[in-house]
């Protein structure tokens, strides 16, 4: 099995990166844990619809509610 196998990052994780905001910053600005949206990107939780609506606000709507829920499943 030579391939490596590509890994999808989250697309929270994505935004973070293009905007370059810590977790600490979406935290702040969605007023949420930064622990708790550290789970979420690493998929060791689901992500509740609150938490998606404070996630695609913070981030003007680049995020959507719809790419947090999914992303759980």
């Amino acid at each position: 099995m030579g391939k490596a196998q590509q890994v999808e990052k989250h697309p929270m994780r994505v935004w973070r990166f293009e905007n370059d905001w810590s977790l600490a910053d979406l935290a702040a600005e969605a007023g949420l844990a930064a622990s708790y949206l550290g789970e979420i990107e690493r998929g060791v939780r689901p992500c509740g619809a609150n938490a998606a609506l404070a996630v695609e606000a913070a981030t003007d709507g680049e995020v959507t509610l719809d790419e947090m829920i999914r992303w759980g499943r």
